[in-house]
């Protein structure tokens, strides 16, 4: 939810048109998270070309204070169950879309984002000693699948892209 408040200024003159905030009320009185805006016509000042330009800043404190409050006491994070492994440029996007699918069902996800090889993506695998690999190869995205490797007993199966989320609870 958001409103608009023809009031809001920001603390810096160097602001032009829009001014934002973010705000919580976990957090009391000073309920600010982040704020920013536009400022067009700061590296001008700064005998720079013109240059539009938006920014912001955030207080990391605030926001960490926030998440305790919604979500209770933030650990360390769990081990990771899967690796999502696309050597290949065209393969990232559906390997972006098959790592959001497989969170929504619970699975905690990796993947590299380095753009390394496919032997260095399943050397990461293994040190990180996942339980499943999806692996989205040239094959496989032209099949519209993906290769499901079990890392424990070293079995693998193509299964559709679609259906792939419930590969490792079927495996299991």
């Amino acid at each position: 939810a958001f409103s608009i408040d023809p009031y809001l200024v920001r603390g810096l003159d160097y602001y032009s048109r829009t001014v934002f905030e973010v705000s919580s009320d976990a957090l009391g009185a000073q309920d600010s998270l982040c704020g920013g805006g536009r400022y067009d016509y700061l590296i001008g000042q700064l005998d720079g070309p013109p240059t539009p330009a938006v920014g912001f800043a955030a207080g990391v404190e605030r926001v960490l204070i926030v998440l305790d409050k919604l979500r209770g006491e933030v650990g360390e994070p769990g081990r990771v169950n899967a690796y999502v492994i696309a050597p290949s440029p065209q393969a990232r996007a559906h390997a972006f879309q098959l790592a959001q699918k497989l969170r929504g069902e619970g699975i905690r996800v990796s993947m590299d984002l380095q753009q390394r090889s496919f032997k260095a993506q399943m050397r990461e695998a293994n040190r990180l000693k996942v339980e499943q690999v999806y692996i989205l190869g040239d094959e496989e995205l032209l099949a519209g699948e993906v290769t499901v490797k079990n890392m424990v007993d070293g079995t693998q199966q193509r299964v559709s892209f679609v259906t792939a989320a419930g590969a490792v609870s079927a495996q299991e």
